[in-house]
């Protein structure tokens, strides 16, 4: 029997003969001798607490085995998981790779490979793609027309990180404000061009990097977002970008352009 059972029968015997001691204790009539201690009544309390101690042990075990089995899996389940190849996880990885390195030169065809992954038909994917690039050029257009409604009401709010920037460029000179601007990594890289857009039919294509819009320097996707309602939806302007090293000018209408950048993939949605 573990030592702590002992212990908790030791206890119980000593609290039952400290009860049969304080009972015999009391004060006899001058004719009657106290009660001895009843030794046969407390060996027979000692065996009916070991009996009873047994049980709570038997129950015990049995339900420390119950809680085991439900946290660790079987045996059988962890050889199995032990045993499975390592070529699976290494292959989802490296397919996972694949597709991520896909999605950033081409997003258009990521998106239907992992559709196709999902068991989707060519069918199906072709009339999924053509909604959501409809849905986009919509969104696109609802969002310029509300931009452009604050913009002509005064309601256009300016994020004051944009005022800092014009405020250093001024102290910096157009030079250092540059040369600060690459230090700080905050290049507009276009990442990916949205298909039916004006960045689609003017020519923008992933990897360029913006410069200027219409003659004024871009840093951050909230000014071009700004520039592009400053006039007539419509009117011709120009966007400089730098590609494979040398600057590159082309014509795009004012209005939503299209574009989704490296540092942030809601630029360009104006």
């Amino acid at each position: 029997m573990p030592k702590y059972t002992w212990l908790l029968v030791a206890a119980l015997v000593g609290a039952t003969a400290s009860a049969l001691y304080a009972r015999s204790a009391v004060a006899p009539t001058p004719t009657t001798a106290a009660a001895p201690f009843a030794l046969p009544d407390a060996l027979e309390t000692i065996a009916t607490l070991e009996a009873r101690v047994a049980v709570l042990e038997q129950r015990l075990e049995q339900n420390s085995n119950e809680d085991i089995a439900a946290i660790v899996p079987p045996e059988a389940a962890v050889r199995e998981t032990a045993d499975a190849p390592e070529d699976a996880s290494v292959a989802q990885v490296s397919e996972r790779e694949q597709l991520r390195a896909l999605w950033r030169r081409d997003p258009q065809a990521a998106r239907r490979k992992m559709l196709a992954r999902n068991g989707l038909r060519d069918d199906e994917i072709d009339r999924i793609v053509t909604f959501e690039q409809e849905r986009q050029v919509r969104d696109l257009d609802a969002d310029w027309d509300l931009r452009r409604n604050m913009y002509l009401e005064g309601t256009l709010p300016t994020p004051r990180r944009d005022s800092y920037f014009e405020e250093l460029r001024t102290v910096l000179g157009d030079e250092s404000f540059e040369r600060y601007l690459s230090a700080q990594g905050m290049s507009m890289s276009i990442s990916s061009v949205m298909p039916g857009t004006a960045a689609e039919y003017s020519g923008l294509r992933a990897g360029d990097v913006i410069q200027n819009y219409n003659g004024t320097r871009v840093y951050s996707s909230g000014q071009l977002n700004r520039l592009t309602v400053a006039g007539e939806r419509g009117e011709p302007v120009t966007i400089d970008v730098l590609r494979d090293g040398r600057t590159v000018t082309l014509s795009l209408p004012r209005g939503p352009i299209g574009i989704q950048t490296g540092r942030n993939r809601a630029t360009g949605r104006p």
